[in-house]
């Protein structure tokens, strides 16, 4: 009996059944047959499986990586599209009466940090727009006195402070260039001058690695 079992398990053929088997046999017999084939169709059900779980994930995955291309070339293509912001002098007369950096203030006569750079001048010089921008702030602030504030591309704000006049007004579109105020001594001041500021992502940088002013004289330091 036990040679018989093992032709069948190993794929033999199945015995003819002879009178010396009884009933518990047959049924040992149409057991094991079950499970070989449960196995079969097990196998057969687990390769099914995988195939169509396969094909799912090759049909998701397809149209991604058909659209990546598409995805780089609007990007490359709205980087084009966006214009690089041309800066020019706020001022056209004058001299640097303040760096860029720690300084004693002329009013509190403590030291701080500048964050922008003093253009000594002449009250009622002609002060302009730094670069194309909005206008997102043109009234009295505080300490700044006077002051207007553009907003530019790519995340850049300019601000022009301690002037005596303002000639722009809050949402309007001015190019660079263009006139928006007079110089004045409003605010925490001591004299005529423009306090200008550059700002990128809400952080202070320094002017000069924008704009060459170069032709202004530091004649006098911390002078405004």
């Amino acid at each position: 009996m036990l040679q018989i079992l093992q032709l069948n398990l190993f794929g033999g053929v199945t015995p003819e059944w002879t009178a010396g088997f009884g009933k518990q046999q047959k049924q040992l017999f149409q057991r094991i047959n079950d499970i070989k084939r449960g196995k079969t169709m097990h196998t057969r059900k687990s390769v099914f499986v995988t195939t169509f779980l396969l094909v799912m994930l090759g049909c998701f995955l397809l149209p991604m990586a058909n659209l990546s291309p598409t995805l780089n070339k609007l990007h490359a293509a709205e980087a084009a599209d966006e214009p690089e912001i041309k800066w020019v002098l706020p001022i056209h007369q004058g001299y640097i009466s303040s760096d860029f950096g720690d300084r004693i203030h002329p009013v509190t006569k403590k030291k701080q940090f500048h964050r922008g750079v003093d253009v000594a001048a002449p009250k009622g010089i002609a002060v302009f727009a730094a670069a194309d921008g909005k206008v997102i702030f043109s009234d009295r602030k505080e300490k700044y006195g006077l002051l207007v504030e553009l907003m530019h591309p790519d995340g850049y704000l300019t601000r022009y402070s301690a002037m005596d006049t303002l000639l722009v007004q809050n949402g309007q579109i001015v190019k660079a260039g263009e006139m928006i105020g007079k110089v004045g001594s409003t605010g925490l001041s001591t004299a005529p001058h423009l306090h200008f500021e550059v700002l990128n992502n809400d952080k202070a940088i320094n002017p000069a690695s924008l704009i060459d002013f170069s032709a202004f004289k530091k004649d006098r330091v911390n002078h405004q």
